[in-house]
């Protein structure tokens, strides 16, 4: 299916960066547009194994769905996430955070998967994220460079 990168640079230290992404609780804020609630199991810094559980705002309506920790390097600043239930079920995020000119560059390579009739609407997904994506991305830098 599609794959999707984004990229952005945060004018604040990488284990910033890192420390504030590896807290899922964090993203109804930053992805306030589309993610209303993100319960973390259990609760804290993200590690292999963790379970989140989203509520993403859709035009069809609300989506259900959970995401498992399935990498995590914390020396390197680099973890992978897996959607394991719901409509995207498969969908892998490739998470990285890096030291660049004094700040930090974050990339995420989101491999898109889908089940049921989303598959057949997956490159209109695919097209949706590439455009949603860096506008969330952009709202993260807002949120952690006014920290």
């Amino acid at each position: 299916m599609g794959t999707v990168v984004v990229e952005t640079f945060i004018a604040r230290p990488p284990d910033v960066v890192f420390e504030y992404l590896r807290d899922y609780s964090n993203e109804a804020r930053w992805q306030s547009q589309n993610v209303s609630q993100a319960i973390v199991e259990p609760p804290g810094p993200a590690k292999v194994g963790t379970k989140v559980h989203k509520i993403r705002r859709t035009p069809g309506g609300e989506q259900r769905f959970t995401i498992e920790i399935v990498e995590m390097d914390e020396k390197a600043r680099r973890w992978a996430d897996l959607t394991i239930t719901g409509s995207f079920r498969g969908t892998k995020g490739s998470w990285q955070v890096t030291p660049e000119n004094g700040g930090s560059k974050v990339r995420l390579v989101a491999e898109m998967k889908a089940t049921g009739l989303w598959r057949v609407l997956l490159p209109l997904i695919d097209s949706t994220a590439r455009k949603d994506l860096p506008v969330e991305f952009a709202n993260l830098k807002k949120v952690l460079e006014s920290s």
